[in-house]
Formats: structure tokens, sequence, C-alpha cells
């Protein structure tokens, strides 16, 4: 005959305890008190060594991440970068491959690096790549796409004020894409 499994019940320290605090909620089932993930909904059994197994999936990265970009200053330098990030994804998706060559990987790199220049530069600039420094042509109020545009827009009639500093921020992430 085999041995019965003892299930462990919920207890009221794990609550307490820092680690699980932050997304640990109780619930009550038919089969007694049951934790439950407040991020992704999932009913963990009641085992301690389970509780902190789950707290190391870190599943609720996603909500971190929208408490952090859901400041409007963020999301409009997200919409900047949305654009941009295409394009360097399809960079890096070339060096990936097994069989890529070399001559077209420096075309690939060379054209993402003009794109990125046109987008902080007059387009009618003669910046050249590998001869001049950028911070010299760099237009702090040009055109950074629809996206980011109107969202500036719509936080201006909100009462935003600060548009120069969102801005310099942009510039600021192409210096440091410079060195």
């Amino acid at each position: 005959m085999p041995k019965p499994q003892y299930t462990q019940k919920f207890r009221d320290a794990w609550l307490k305890d820092p680690s699980l605090k932050e997304w640990l909620l109780v619930i009550d089932s038919t089969l007694g008190r049951e934790a439950k993930c407040k991020f992704c909904s999932k009913i963990i059994t009641s085992r301690y060594a389970d509780l902190k197994s789950h707290d190391s999936d870190k599943c609720y990265t996603a909500q971190m991440l929208y408490e952090m970009y859901k400041d409007d200053t963020n999301y409009a330098f997200i919409c900047f970068l949305k654009p941009i990030l295409g394009g360097v994804q399809r960079v890096n998706k070339a060096f990936e491959a097994k069989n890529a060559e070399s001559c077209k990987l420096l075309e690939d790199v060379t054209m993402l690096l003009n794109c990125l220049i046109k987008k902080v530069t007059t387009p009618n600039s003669r910046f050249k790549l590998f001869y001049d420094d950028i911070e010299t042509f760099v237009v702090r109020d040009n055109y950074l796409g629809y996206l980011f545009e109107n969202k500036i827009k719509e936080m201006k009639e909100a009462g935003f004020s600060d548009e120069a500093n969102l801005r310099e921020r942009k510039c600021i992430f192409y210096y440091s894409c410079k060195d």
C-alpha cells in the first residue's frame, strides 16, 4: 500500500515573506485556503518550496515593466525607439546567421548607422559617417516619428511642459550609441 501524501496548509506567515508579499494572494477554495499569483493568476500548491520556485520564475516581469513604462515620458521615449529597434533587430539577426557575408554585414551596419544619423540631423546634412563628428550636425528639435510626435502633442494638451528635456534624452541616446 502506497504511503499517503500529505499537503501543507497555507500559512499566513508566507504573506509576510518579503520576496512573496509582492505577488502572493490567498484564495478560499473547496480544498481550503490556497496561494495564487497576483500577476499570472496561477494557483500554486501550498508548499513553501513551490512558492519560492514560482518567485524565482519572475512571471510578474511584464507587470513590473508596465509599472515602469506607464509614465508618459517613458512611453514617449519608447515611441521614439520603436522604429529604430526594428532595424537593430534586423542587423542583429544578420550577424547571427551562420553563412553571413562580411561585406553584406558591413553594408547592413552602415545602413543602420546612416538611418540613425538621419533621425538626429537634417535630411540634407553633409555628414560623413566615418569622418565627421556627429555633435556638430545634431538638430535638437527635428521630427522624431509619428508615434513620438503624437504622444508629445497629447502630453502638451495635458499640461506637460518639459518637451525640451525629452528631446534632449533622444540626443543623449545617440551620443551613447556613438561611443
